[in-house]
């Protein structure tokens, strides 16, 4: 009789550094700092508390737009007085309180399973099926 050769399967191991995605999402984040003056008067010190906080607002988009936005292409469109062209942008937006529970999330993850998350599979390959916005 012959000897049955034993089946041995081929498990990959697969790994998330869950510090590497803690990282990225914390230097995501755009800081901005403005200087304004102290008044006595409540009303006056709410206009100029929100003249600063426009402020800022604008000193954050424009720093955004300016690092974050990706050129998508252009294209021609049809006027019927002049040539003219679409061009388009995009950018991912995410709100902060969002990132921040992503973040809890990732540190949730640390503390359990430590700063590299492990686990046996078959081999994967992840590839992106989705298109992102056409509109």
């Amino acid at each position: 009789m012959h000897e049955a050769t034993p089946v041995m399967m081929v498990i990959d191991k697969d790994e998330i550094n869950l510090l590497a995605i803690k990282r990225v999402l914390q230097e995501a984040q755009i800081r901005v700092s403005d200087k304004c003056e102290v008044l006595v008067h409540r009303e006056a010190q709410y206009d100029v508390d929100a003249a600063t906080d426009r402020r800022a607002q604008n000193t954050a988009g424009n720093i955004a737009a300016q690092e974050c936005m990706r050129f998508e292409g252009e294209a021609r469109i049809e006027s019927s007085y002049r040539q003219a062209k679409e061009r388009r942008y995009s950018m991912y937006a995410m709100h902060p309180d969002t990132a921040e529970q992503l973040l809890k999330a990732v540190d949730m993850l640390i503390e359990r399973s430590g700063p590299r998350l492990q686990f046996y599979s078959r081999a994967t390959s992840v590839a992106p099926k989705t298109v992102r916005n056409k509109s």
